[in-house]
């Protein structure tokens, strides 16, 4: 894995992409960043913040990289709208998907952005407000778009960081096996070197003896 290369709106993505780098010792770059530091086709984690279930900025990563694990970042819940964020953005299956819960500023968005996220939350909150059995994620929910907040953890990041190591440890165990398959075939280089010189050496003394 080269690096970690994110698009972030608010500074929530980013941030994640950060703890991520700290955990994993991975560089992290945003995307303006990236194309400066990073060859392409090199292997890559991608984090993008959600708009409308699209991940921003995934479509000319995976066009660029070689991605091989994908963050969005969002209100809702951490590892929830999996199936829909993958449909939308076209992740091909054996590509690792995961979702975090970011935040919402209304004050750090701009443009149409803002405007979208305006009328979002007059129509969403008022249906949540509305709503007489919310769930806990639900109320939550709720409670960031008319008061705004972070969500923001390592927490979330586990069921990421779980991968990563399993992903380090099966390329490290590959790694032993070529490695093992490697020396094996130098060592059984060597005895059969070793036994053709041994009968070389011995067909010429017979011979010696002989013309002697």
């Amino acid at each position: 894995m080269k690096a970690i290369v994110f698009t972030s709106n608010t500074g929530t993505t980013e941030k994640y992409a950060r703890l991520l780098a700290d955990k994993t010792g991975l560089p992290a770059y945003s995307s303006e960043q990236a194309r400066r530091e990073i060859a392409d086709g090199s292997e890559i984690i991608y984090l993008g913040w959600l708009k409308a279930g699209e991940i921003a900025g995934y479509a000319k990563a995976a066009k660029r990289y070689s991605v091989k694990a994908v963050c969005g970042v969002g209100m809702g819940k951490t590892g929830s709208q999996l199936d829909d964020v993958c449909k939308r953005n076209s992740i091909p299956a054996e590509t690792p998907l995961f979702t975090l819960q970011g935040g919402f500023d209304m004050n750090k968005l701009h443009g149409i952005y803002k405007f979208m996220m305006k009328t979002m939350k007059k129509v969403v909150g008022k249906s949540l407000a509305e709503k007489p059995d919310r769930t806990p994620e639900e109320d939550d929910m709720l409670d960031m778009m008319l008061h705004g907040g972070e969500r923001v953890s390592e927490e979330n990041l586990k069921a990421v960081l779980d991968w990563y190591e399993n992903t380090i440890d099966h390329n490290r165990y590959q790694k032993v096996i070529r490695f093992a398959k490697s020396a094996y075939f130098y060592v059984s280089l060597i005895e059969f070197l070793k036994c053709i010189t041994s009968e070389q050496l011995c067909g010429g003394l017979i011979k010696s003896v002989r013309i002697c």
